[in-house]
C-alpha cells in the first residue's frame, strides 16, 4: 500500500482497492448528476449506493489524529446532507419505508441528527401511524437530551403536534 520515491513514502492507489470514501463521492456526484437532469430513479439508485459505500467515521483508528479531523468532519457533514437530499426525494416518492430505513441509517451515525429524526416521523405521519410518529418524538427527545443536552427544535415539536392532532399547533 506504501511505497518510497525520490520525495518520501506515499500511498500507492494501485494497490488500494476500492476505497469506501472514493466509491461514496463517486455516487454522491452521479446522484447529483441524475438528479439535476431529472433522471429520479436514477438519482435515487445513486442516493442509495452513496448511503451504502458510507462507511462512518472516516479512518476510526485515528480518532483523535489532528490530520484526520478536517476531512472526517466534512465526510460526516456531506452524508448528512445527502441523507437530505436522499431523504426529500423518498418522501416526494412516497416511498415511506426506504425513507424510514434511510433515517434509521442516519440516527445510527448521529443520533442527534433532528433532520433524520424529523425524515423519521413524516415518513411514519404520511402512512398515517400517528402513534409511531410521536414514539419517534419521544425518542428523539431523550436522544437529544442524553447527547447535547438539548430540547427538540421547532421542526419536531411542529411534528409531534401532528402526530397528537393537535390542528392548533400546526399552524
Amino acid at each position: 500500500f506504501v511505497s518510497s520515491g525520490p520525495t518520501g513514502l506515499a500511498l500507492d492507489p494501485s494497490r488500494l482497492g476500492r476505497l469506501d470514501v472514493v466509491h461514496f463521492r463517486e455516487a454522491v456526484r452521479a446522484a447529483e448528476n441524475a438528479r439535476g437532469a431529472g433522471r429520479m430513479d436514477e438519482a435515487l439508485a445513486a442516493y442509495r449506493r452513496a448511503v451504502e459505500a458510507y462507511a462512518g467515521p472516516f479512518l476510526p483508528e485515528a480518532a483523535y489524529e489532528e490530520w484526520a479531523l478536517p476531512l472526517r468532519r466534512r465526510l460526516e457533514d456531506e452524508f448528512r446532507s445527502v441523507g437530505e437530499r436522499y431523504g426529500a426525494l423518498l418522501l416526494e416518492g412516497a416511498r415511506h419505508d426506504e425513507a424510514i430505513r434511510l433515517a434509521d441509517r442516519l440516527l445510527d451515525q448521529d443520533p442527534a441528527d433532528e433532520g433524520a429524526w424529523a425524515l423519521r416521523m413524516k415518513s411514519q405521519l404520511v402512512r398515517g401511524d400517528r402513534s409511531g410518529a410521536f414514539r419517534t418524538y419521544e425518542q428523539a427527545r431523550v436522544s437529544l437530551r442524553a447527547t447535547l443536552e438539548v430540547e427538540p427544535g421547532p421542526a419536531l415539536l411542529d411534528l409531534a403536534a401532528r402526530a397528537r392532532g393537535d390542528a392548533a399547533r400546526r399552524g
